[in-house]
């Protein structure tokens, strides 16, 4: 029986990118730790990214990162361990209390030794800026009392797939004012943030002004 034969187009592959943007600052802490124009490069790579994975699939190769997690996690936990190893990179996962047994301070003087990064899902602010301030390597802030900037990255970046240029944009937050409320009026990106709570003990709300001048409203 005669083969049939077929003819395929080359698949076009786009180079792997030589250098990646960086942000001044050492850590990611808090949503301030970054400014306008270097949030606006991270939503252009992480589109990048989205559409081409395989570009970036050892941008992290040879690096190790550190996931300290105090308070229990699905999504964070899954998606952070899977991008670093999507990445080219594995993830060391510690769980529980952090400077219980040993002192913070210790616990991140030995980890900048080990690994390249350090991600935390904690409490308390206070022991991101403690892990920050100890820690040689870039201390990232997976969740805190007060803030939730990578969740905040994530939503910036769905808001601007579905609506294009977001500075502006009119967005409500309906739920009490939490670390995710917070992230989300302080994202330097412009966006127009009200909050809407839905217990009593937030119905006093007070105004804040987001890095790019626009006011906020916020819970107390």
């Amino acid at each position: 029986m005669p083969s049939v034969g077929t003819s395929l187009k080359p698949v076009k592959r786009m180079p792997a990118p030589k250098t990646l943007p960086r942000i001044a600052a050492s850590d990611f802490t808090r949503d301030l730790d970054i400014a306008q124009d270097e949030l606006l490069t991270l939503l252009d790579l992480t589109q990048q990214l989205k559409s081409s994975p395989g570009r970036f699939s050892k941008a992290l190769a040879g690096r190790y990162i550190t996931l300290l997690f105090e308070k229990p996690s699905l999504r964070t936990r899954f998606t952070f361990e899977l991008a670093i190893k999507q990445l080219g990179g594995d993830a060391v996962l510690s769980t529980g209390p952090i400077g219980d047994r040993e002192p913070l301070k210790d616990v991140a003087r030995n980890l900048d030794r080990w690994t390249n990064a350090i991600v935390a899902r904690v409490f308390s602010q206070k022991t991101i800026d403690d892990l920050a301030h100890w820690s040689s390597v870039p201390v990232i802030n997976a969740l805190s009392d007060r803030f939730h900037p990578c969740q905040a990255l994530a939503d910036v970046f769905t808001l601007q797939e579905r609506f294009g240029d977001v500075r502006g944009l009119k967005l409500a937050f309906v739920g009490d004012g939490n670390n995710v409320a917070h992230s989300l009026m302080l994202a330097p990106i412009g966006l127009d943030v009200s909050n809407l709570p839905t217990t009593e003990r937030f119905f006093s709300t007070r105004s804040v002004t987001s890095p790019t001048g626009n006011r906020q409203s916020c819970c107390a």
